[in-house]
Protein backbone atom coordinates (compact mmCIF):
# COMPACT_ATOMS: atom_id res chain seq x y z
CA UNK A 1 0.00 0.00 0.00
CA UNK A 2 1.39 3.48 -1.02
CA UNK A 3 1.77 6.42 1.58
CA UNK A 4 1.32 9.93 1.74
CA UNK A 5 3.81 10.13 4.05
CA UNK A 6 7.37 11.23 2.11
CA UNK A 7 9.87 9.74 5.60
CA UNK A 8 7.86 6.17 5.59
CA UNK A 9 8.07 6.17 1.16
CA UNK A 10 11.61 6.75 1.39
CA UNK A 11 12.41 4.24 4.36
CA UNK A 12 10.39 1.15 2.51
CA UNK A 13 12.29 -1.58 1.09
CA UNK A 14 10.38 -3.95 -0.24
CA UNK A 15 10.70 -6.09 -3.53
CA UNK A 16 8.94 -8.88 -4.81
CA UNK A 17 10.94 -12.53 -4.24
CA UNK A 18 13.56 -13.99 -6.33
CA UNK A 19 12.43 -16.01 -9.30
CA UNK A 20 14.69 -16.21 -12.86
CA UNK A 21 11.87 -17.82 -14.31
CA UNK A 22 9.55 -14.79 -15.05
CA UNK A 23 11.20 -11.26 -16.71
CA UNK A 24 11.49 -8.18 -14.82
CA UNK A 25 8.30 -6.83 -15.97
CA UNK A 26 6.33 -8.73 -13.31
CA UNK A 27 8.61 -8.10 -10.49
CA UNK A 28 7.56 -5.22 -8.02
CA UNK A 29 9.55 -2.71 -6.05
CA UNK A 30 7.65 -0.78 -3.48
CA UNK A 31 4.23 -1.88 -4.80
CA UNK A 32 5.59 -0.97 -8.68
CA UNK A 33 5.84 -3.57 -11.31
CA UNK A 34 8.63 -3.53 -13.86
CA UNK A 35 5.89 -2.83 -16.11
CA UNK A 36 5.34 0.85 -14.65
CA UNK A 37 9.31 1.08 -14.06
CA UNK A 38 11.16 4.05 -13.02
CA UNK A 39 9.29 6.81 -14.53
CA UNK A 40 5.83 6.25 -12.58
CA UNK A 41 7.84 5.42 -9.23
CA UNK A 42 9.53 8.62 -9.51
CA UNK A 43 6.12 10.95 -10.25
CA UNK A 44 5.21 9.10 -7.52
CA UNK A 45 7.61 9.72 -5.16
CA UNK A 46 7.64 13.59 -6.77
CA UNK A 47 4.07 14.01 -5.80
CA UNK A 48 4.75 12.84 -2.09
CA UNK A 49 7.52 15.21 -1.71
CA UNK A 50 5.66 17.96 -3.13
CA UNK A 51 2.96 17.72 -1.02
CA UNK A 52 5.39 16.90 2.12
CA UNK A 53 7.18 20.32 1.46
CA UNK A 54 3.98 22.10 1.05
CA UNK A 55 3.12 21.11 4.50
CA UNK A 56 6.59 21.20 6.06
CA UNK A 57 7.11 24.74 4.81
CA UNK A 58 3.96 25.94 6.24
CA UNK A 59 5.41 24.73 9.91
CA UNK A 60 8.77 26.54 9.46
CA UNK A 61 7.30 30.14 8.35
CA UNK A 62 5.30 29.77 11.68
CA UNK A 63 8.14 28.56 13.67
CA UNK A 64 10.27 31.33 11.94
CA UNK A 65 7.45 34.21 13.16
CA UNK A 66 7.86 33.09 16.85
CA UNK A 67 11.18 31.51 17.77
CA UNK A 68 14.10 30.83 15.40
CA UNK A 69 16.01 28.78 18.06
CA UNK A 70 13.02 26.16 17.88
CA UNK A 71 12.93 26.38 13.97
CA UNK A 72 16.72 25.90 13.57
CA UNK A 73 15.93 22.57 16.03
CA UNK A 74 13.25 21.36 14.20
CA UNK A 75 14.60 21.66 10.96
CA UNK A 76 17.81 20.02 12.20
CA UNK A 77 16.20 16.88 13.52
CA UNK A 78 14.56 16.73 9.79
CA UNK A 79 18.00 16.78 8.09
CA UNK A 80 19.36 14.13 10.50
CA UNK A 81 16.30 12.09 10.07
CA UNK A 82 16.52 11.85 6.51
CA UNK A 83 20.15 11.52 6.40
CA UNK A 84 19.90 8.13 9.06
CA UNK A 85 17.06 6.79 6.06
CA UNK A 86 19.67 7.59 3.62
CA UNK A 87 22.97 6.07 5.94
CA UNK A 88 24.06 2.83 4.32
CA UNK A 89 25.35 2.04 8.09
CA UNK A 90 22.62 1.98 9.92
CA UNK A 91 19.01 0.89 9.30
CA UNK A 92 18.94 0.41 5.55
CA UNK A 93 22.07 -1.65 5.38
CA UNK A 94 20.06 -4.30 3.20
CA UNK A 95 18.78 -2.09 1.12
CA UNK A 96 22.46 -0.57 0.45
CA UNK A 97 23.61 -3.91 0.80
CA UNK A 98 21.66 -5.45 -2.23
CA UNK A 99 22.44 -2.14 -4.07
CA UNK A 100 25.79 -2.57 -4.26
CA UNK A 101 25.69 -6.51 -4.74
CA UNK A 102 23.25 -5.88 -7.56
CA UNK A 103 25.26 -3.69 -9.56
CA UNK A 104 28.08 -5.79 -8.96
CA UNK A 105 26.19 -8.62 -11.02
CA UNK A 106 25.03 -6.12 -13.29
CA UNK A 107 28.81 -5.60 -14.41
CA UNK A 108 30.04 -8.85 -14.38
CA UNK A 109 26.87 -9.81 -16.34
CA UNK A 110 27.39 -7.29 -18.97
CA UNK A 111 31.22 -8.58 -19.32
CA UNK A 112 32.30 -11.75 -17.79
CA UNK A 113 28.97 -13.74 -18.43
CA UNK A 114 27.69 -11.40 -21.61
CA UNK A 115 27.48 -14.98 -23.30
CA UNK A 116 25.65 -16.83 -20.62
CA UNK A 117 23.25 -13.87 -20.19
CA UNK A 118 22.62 -14.11 -24.04
CA UNK A 119 22.47 -17.45 -24.16
CA UNK A 120 20.30 -18.30 -21.21
CA UNK A 121 16.77 -16.60 -20.57
CA UNK A 122 17.21 -17.49 -16.54
CA UNK A 123 20.36 -15.53 -16.46
CA UNK A 124 19.00 -12.47 -18.79
CA UNK A 125 15.85 -12.55 -16.78
CA UNK A 126 17.79 -11.91 -13.74
CA UNK A 127 19.75 -9.75 -15.61
CA UNK A 128 16.71 -7.42 -16.49
CA UNK A 129 15.74 -7.85 -12.63
CA UNK A 130 18.92 -6.98 -11.12
CA UNK A 131 18.91 -3.43 -13.26
CA UNK A 132 15.22 -2.54 -12.39
CA UNK A 133 15.47 -2.96 -8.96
CA UNK A 134 18.74 -0.69 -8.90
CA UNK A 135 16.81 1.77 -11.19
CA UNK A 136 14.23 1.64 -8.41
CA UNK A 137 16.52 2.08 -5.40
CA UNK A 138 18.46 4.99 -7.04
CA UNK A 139 15.41 6.66 -7.21
CA UNK A 140 14.82 6.62 -3.65
CA UNK A 141 18.23 7.58 -3.12
CA UNK A 142 17.49 10.67 -5.31
CA UNK A 143 15.16 12.26 -3.33
CA UNK A 144 16.78 11.43 -0.27
CA UNK A 145 19.51 13.29 -1.32
CA UNK A 146 17.21 16.06 -2.36
CA UNK A 147 15.05 16.05 0.59
CA UNK A 148 18.81 16.67 2.66
CA UNK A 149 19.69 19.09 0.33
CA UNK A 150 16.39 21.75 0.28
CA UNK A 151 16.46 21.02 3.92
CA UNK A 152 20.22 22.24 4.59
CA UNK A 153 19.18 25.56 1.98
CA UNK A 154 16.32 26.08 4.35
CA UNK A 155 18.37 25.48 7.85
CA UNK A 156 21.74 27.88 6.29
CA UNK A 157 19.02 30.94 5.20
CA UNK A 158 18.02 31.66 9.20
CA UNK A 159 20.86 30.14 9.89
CA UNK A 160 23.86 31.33 7.74
CA UNK A 161 27.30 28.82 7.66
CA UNK A 162 29.84 30.35 9.73
CA UNK A 163 33.15 31.65 8.26
CA UNK A 164 35.93 28.78 9.00
CA UNK A 165 38.66 30.06 11.85
CA UNK A 166 41.85 30.68 10.04
CA UNK A 167 44.56 28.68 11.05
CA UNK A 168 48.08 28.69 10.36
CA UNK A 169 50.54 25.39 9.93
CA UNK A 170 51.93 25.98 13.46
CA UNK A 171 48.40 25.16 15.26
CA UNK A 172 48.87 21.51 13.55
CA UNK A 173 49.98 18.76 15.91
CA UNK A 174 52.02 17.33 12.99
CA UNK A 175 53.10 14.04 14.95
CA UNK A 176 49.29 13.39 15.99
CA UNK A 177 48.17 13.55 12.41
CA UNK A 178 51.03 12.17 11.03
CA UNK A 179 50.24 9.07 13.12
CA UNK A 180 46.20 8.93 12.44
CA UNK A 181 46.29 9.74 8.58
CA UNK A 182 49.32 8.82 7.10
CA UNK A 183 48.43 5.49 6.26
CA UNK A 184 44.37 7.30 4.92
CA UNK A 185 43.98 8.32 1.09
CA UNK A 186 44.16 11.41 0.30
CA UNK A 187 40.38 11.89 -0.22
CA UNK A 188 38.45 10.73 2.52
CA UNK A 189 34.49 10.56 2.38
CA UNK A 190 32.29 11.04 5.45
CA UNK A 191 32.54 7.49 6.44
CA UNK A 192 35.96 7.55 6.44
CA UNK A 193 35.92 10.25 8.80
CA UNK A 194 33.52 8.48 11.16
CA UNK A 195 35.78 5.63 11.27
CA UNK A 196 38.50 7.89 12.23
CA UNK A 197 37.21 9.82 14.62
CA UNK A 198 34.91 7.64 15.91
CA UNK A 199 31.83 8.71 15.21
CA UNK A 200 28.47 8.79 13.34
CA UNK A 201 28.59 9.62 9.73
CA UNK A 202 25.52 12.12 10.88
CA UNK A 203 28.41 13.81 13.22
CA UNK A 204 30.48 14.05 10.13
CA UNK A 205 27.82 15.93 8.20
CA UNK A 206 26.85 18.41 11.30
CA UNK A 207 30.92 19.33 11.81
CA UNK A 208 30.93 20.13 7.54
CA UNK A 209 27.56 22.14 7.66
CA UNK A 210 29.26 24.12 11.23
CA UNK A 211 31.92 24.86 9.30
CA UNK A 212 34.40 22.72 11.68
CA UNK A 213 35.28 20.44 8.39
CA UNK A 214 35.22 21.65 4.74
CA UNK A 215 34.44 19.10 1.68
CA UNK A 216 35.42 20.08 -1.25
CA UNK A 217 31.86 20.04 -2.20
CA UNK A 218 28.89 20.62 -0.71
CA UNK A 219 26.28 19.70 -2.63
CA UNK A 220 27.32 16.08 -3.32
CA UNK A 221 27.06 13.19 -1.40
CA UNK A 222 28.61 11.15 0.17
CA UNK A 223 30.65 14.38 1.04
CA UNK A 224 34.79 14.34 0.32
CA UNK A 225 37.21 16.24 2.12
CA UNK A 226 40.75 16.66 1.01
CA UNK A 227 42.86 15.16 3.86
CA UNK A 228 44.91 17.59 3.97
CA UNK A 229 41.91 20.13 4.19
CA UNK A 230 41.41 17.69 7.91
CA UNK A 231 44.59 18.07 8.98
CA UNK A 232 44.09 21.89 9.11
CA UNK A 233 40.78 21.72 10.97
CA UNK A 234 42.75 19.74 13.65
CA UNK A 235 41.61 21.70 16.79
CA UNK A 236 38.32 22.40 15.49
CA UNK A 237 37.95 18.85 15.49
CA UNK A 238 39.07 18.70 18.70
CA UNK A 239 37.36 20.99 20.54
CA UNK A 240 34.47 19.05 19.45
Amino acid sequence: MNSNNLELELRRYELSAWNDKITYEKHYYNGFSGIEGEEAYQRYLQGVYDTYFIELRQKIDSLALSNIDTLLRFLQTKIDLFNEIYDKEYNNSNRWNDYQSFESMIIRDETVDKQLVQNSQGAKNDYHTMKFFVRMIGTQLYFIDKAINELTQIYNTYCPEPQPQKMTENDIDKEVWNNTLKDEKDILDTFDLARIFNKKESTIRRWAREGVLNPIDKTKRPQQFRKEDVKKDYLRIIEK
